[in-house]
């Protein structure tokens, strides 16, 4: 089958500006390149030049005064994405643009000169819609069950993407749908909606990999079962084939064929703002700040890669610090005790089996502390990257030695298997019986595709806990704020987990018992809000969170793992006493005075933590 980017006409073709330099342009990149409707004429990125053989631009504006005949095929993050889809729909310009965009879109109303941007809902473009579309029609209501498996264009996906793809085919069967509930499934999430005042139930399964799908209607005497996955997709009533099974174009080229001249249309920004709706519906009904994402981070890294010295960019944000001398902030120093803050946990009868990585030099002492107990002993290399990654490579990095330590030789053997020598995502909950940890921080922990990222694990934490009416009045324990001194080896599945909250105060007991002036040191140092963005990049406001999420504070502190970089930023804050920190802004103010305003261009990026006292 011919790729309709692809396909020969007389016509001349459509030029195109390729705006952004992240993995979605490169992969619109080379599709863009060898069409015949389409011809790539300039890149607006900043950076490096995404492909140097072509004209770049600083701005999109630039881009399109050079270009007055060019559409343009838009990937950028969503919130940098709808700016630019709204400047094009204002200027009447044609383009597609990735999604999903930011959810303002949903509050802006309607755009008016809006029809020539597309969205690029992948689901939405497959050849196989426009049948099932055509037998839904004529059905005056029924059950729609909808799975989707990661994205359209990727065989993974974060699941806040993932889901707002979902609902966006979800509104295209049956737009004003509207949702009834909605649960985590595993790793992926399940949602009922109905629509036609009821006359439809829907059910939408959404996991976060696999870049398949299928649609199940029931209506009639027969089911339809439309099925795709990857490039084939095939649509059956009953046993008989509506369509047989076929290729269909790749995702990338069905999002730029929308630039087409004449070529059937996606969606639009009214549908976008549509599923947009639903997904934040969706979060409301979860409790969620946000669903987790590894994109944001991984867009962190790629921007330090290519503009190491941009630190605002790193994370998502945009404006000018300060120039001038400002108050300097002071290091966060613990005085920490040599014991690991494991042992604790195991005199305290928390832990069955401790697991411990240590430098060589360490085994010695460790193996001292823990007394009368049967170790044994893996060695491997560890190599720790950028926002605490660890890579899943044993025989890369520092020498290191791991230590399986247990009063029951059995369980040590146990535990080293299931780590060392097996397959220890395969094992996980095992081995999270084995060394103690909550059976619900283990189960949510599961869950998540990637937990190599130390960072990402810590934003999984975030996004699980649960939206308190007040947070000012009830702070996060201080006993679980893992984000730069970690008390508690393990991830919270909720930063409010009571299990996990009993675990780590009768941990911190039995520290108290040795270094009672360290827990108060620690109480203090934790109890504290934290502007986190990864583990290289966090500052600890010493105040307080206030109503409406504001934290007043009277100093800033570095704690060890932040990157020298972050002094900048942080005596900056240090210049105010009042930090607002909302989807759309870093906001410092002292008084009535405005300190410091920083645009966030990437809301998936960075929270803050209000950790305190009760």
């Amino acid at each position: 089958m011919a790729d309709p980017v692809d396909s020969a006409d007389a016509a001349a073709p459509r030029p195109v500006l390729l705006v952004g330099a992240g993995a979605r342009a490169r992969a619109w990149l080379e599709p863009l390149r060898r069409s015949r409707r389409l011809r790539v004429v300039a890149t607006v990125a900043r950076g490096e030049p995404l492909a140097p053989d072509l004209p770049r631009h600083a701005t999109l504006d630039d881009a399109l005064a050079a270009h007055p005949e060019a559409a343009a095929a838009v990937a950028l993050p969503p919130r940098a994405g709808l700016e630019a889809a709204l400047r094009l729909a204002a200027l009447g310009r044609a383009a597609v643009v990735q999604a999903p965009l930011h959810e303002a879109l949903c509050d802006l109303g309607p755009v008016p000169a809006a029809a020539g941007v597309r969205v690029a809902h992948g689901w939405v473009t497959l050849p196989g819609l426009r049948a099932v579309s055509a037998l839904l029609a004529r059905a005056a209501g029924g059950r729609l069950t909808v799975e989707t498996a990661g994205l359209p264009e990727a065989a993974d996906g974060d699941l806040g993407e993932c889901l707002v793809h979902a609902l966006a085919l979800v509104n295209a069967l049956r737009p004003g749908a509207a949702l009834r509930h909605a649960h985590f499934a595993g790793a992926g999430l399940a949602l009922e909606l109905t629509a036609g005042g009821g006359a439809w139930t829907i059910a939408l399964r959404v996991a976060p990999r696999g870049e398949r799908g299928a649609v199940r209607v029931e209506a009639g005497d027969a089911p339809v079962l439309w099925t795709w996955e990857r490039e084939r997709e095939q649509v059956r009533l009953g046993e008989r084939h509506l369509v047989a099974p076929r290729a269909v174009p790749a995702g990338p080229l069905r999002a730029l064929a929308q630039l087409i001249p004449g070529a059937a249309p996606g969606d639009g920004l009214a549908e976008a703002a549509a599923a947009l709706r639903l997904a934040r519906d969706g979060l409301a009904a979860l409790r969620c700040r946000h669903l987790p994402a590894a994109r944001p981070l991984r867009q962190s890294a790629s921007i330090a890669a290519r503009r190491p010295a941009d630190l605002l960019a790193r994370l998502g944000l945009r404006g000018v610090l300060p120039a001038g001398d400002g108050p300097v902030p002071q290091p966060l120093a613990l005085a920490a005790p040599r014991e690991p803050f494991e042992l604790w946990a195991f005199r305290a009868g928390l832990k069955p089996v401790t697991f411990l990585t240590v430098p060589p030099a360490a085994e010695a002492a460790t193996l001292a502390w823990f007394g009368d107990v049967h170790s044994e002993r893996r060695e491997r290399r560890v190599q720790v990257e950028a926002q605490d990654r660890w890579r899943d490579q044993r025989d890369a990095g520092e020498p290191m030695v791991e230590l399986y330590l247990s009063r029951d030789p059995r369980l040590a053997r146990r535990a080293a298997h299931l780590q060392a020598e097996g397959d220890p995502s395969a094992g996980l909950r095992e081995l999270g019986e084995l060394v103690g940890y909550p059976p619900c921080c283990v189960e949510a922990f599961a869950h998540q595709d990637d937990r190599a990222n130390n960072s990402a694990n810590r934003y999984h934490s975030f996004a699980r806990t649960a939206v308190a009416d007040d947070v000012a009045a009830t702070p996060w324990p201080w006993e679980l704020n893992n984000l730069h001194t970690m008390i508690v080896p393990f991830y919270p599945c909720s930063y409010r987990c009571a299990a996990a909250l009993t675990w780590a105060r009768r941990s911190l007991a039995e520290l108290a018992s040795a270094h009672p002036d360290f827990v108060a040191e620690l109480r203090t140092a934790l109890a504290r809000p934290v502007l986190y963005f990864d583990h290289d990049h966090q500052v600890v406001l010493a105040g307080r969170v206030v109503a409406g999420g504001a934290v007043d504070y009277h100093s800033v502190l570095l704690p060890s793992p932040a990157a020298p970089a972050m002094a900048a930023l942080a005596g900056a804050l240090a210049r105010g006493d009042r930090l607002t920190f909302d989807d759309a802004q870093l906001l410092v103010t002292r008084g009535p005075t405005t300190i410091l305003r920083l645009e966030r261009t990437d809301p998936g990026l960075g929270f803050i933590a209000p950790f305190g006292l009760p």
